[in-house]
């Protein structure tokens, strides 16, 4: 007698669709969650390198008694390159000669090339992560002052900006001033300025209720150029008076809020807002050297009043 055939069992066609797209909704469902998981990561890597700044700053001003200032003139520096020995980068630091002049001129060896040092702790990963970054144009259409001519490469320039203080309008009852020498001019009531020494009594304001230093990861490539640099701290040879210039690369005065879109650079560079890729917001470093989280939706106001040391306002941070 013969066996009768064994029925073969099998999926269908329309069982293993049905199986596909119950795996589809699971990946769609997870995946914004992954992303979410990766972002917060990113971002919490941010705000520990504010951390790391604002207590480097603050060893600076324990050495020095002021807060560095904004930009040397006569060398050209940022702020960024005199804290390097409180940020575990004095070999790095020790390279620079600060006798030297212009350190983003074309020539010079031994000075532009200091540019082409990756400093982790001022690049924000969440601007690296979405690749929104506009690529660098060829070196054959770039001006030859755009990439310093003995490097032949683009620099690394920075994520995290000084604060120069807010400008008009201002709060009722208050008055900022700013001194208007072209591209946005200087707030005078901030933490940075060219060749100034602010002292750490001057936050009359409260050092838990000012900004130090802010996140605009947004608006600024990862790789620069000779005016993304995070070396650059302003012009060398300006016509400007002897306080100051008009340019000043590493820090910035709070007039727009955060995450508003770049305004025309030819007559407001030094205004350019703080802004980042993080979602509704950006990091900032308090003079205290705590780490807040600032939405973008924050009253104009206010957010001047956290960018002025000297304004007698009320406001703190939450």
């Amino acid at each position: 007698m013969t066996c009768p055939l064994r029925a073969r069992r099998a999926f269908t066609l329309v069982e293993l669709l049905v199986v596909i797209a119950i795996i589809g909704v699971l990946v769609a469902l997870l995946l914004p969650a992954v992303q979410a998981a990766r972002e917060a990561a990113r971002r919490m890597s941010c705000q520990n390198n504010l951390k790391q700044i604002g207590i480097a700053i603050h060893n600076y001003i324990d050495v020095v008694n002021a807060f560095p200032p904004g930009a040397v003139k006569s060398n050209t520096t940022s702020w960024h390159v005199h804290v390097l020995p409180f940020l575990e980068q004095k070999n790095l630091y020790d390279q620079f000669d600060f006798t030297q002049g212009d350190y983003i001129a074309s020539g010079g060896v031994g000075r532009a090339n200091l540019g082409l040092n990756r400093v982790n702790t001022y690049l924000c990963p969440s601007s690296a992560a979405v690749k929104m970054m506009l690529p660098d144009p060829p070196n054959n259409v770039n001006p030859p002052d755009l990439i310093p001519a003995n490097t032949g490469v683009p620099p690394y320039t920075t994520h995290y900006y000084g604060n120069m203080g807010p400008k008009p309008p201002s709060l009722p009852g208050t008055g900022y001033t700013f001194r208007n020498v072209g591209q946005g001019g200087f707030s005078q009531h901030g933490l940075f300025e060219v060749n100034s020494r602010i002292r750490l009594a001057e936050v009359t304001d409260g050092t838990s209720n000012t900004i130090l230093v802010g996140e605009n990861s947004r608006h600024v490539q990862s790789l620069g150029s000779r005016f993304r640099n995070w070396m650059r701290g302003a012009d060398y040879n300006s016509n400007q008076n002897s306080a100051g210039t008009d340019h000043i690369c590493g820090c910035r005065n709070i007039q727009l809020g955060i995450n508003t879109p770049t305004p025309a650079l030819s007559t407001t560079f030094n205004d350019i807002a703080m802004a980042s890729h993080h979602p509704n917001g950006a990091n900032f470093v308090l003079c205290d050297g705590a780490v807040k989280f600032l939405t973008q939706n924050i009253e104009l106001g206010n957010y001047k009043a956290l960018a002025s040391r000297d304004g007698n306002e009320t406001t703190q941070v939450d």
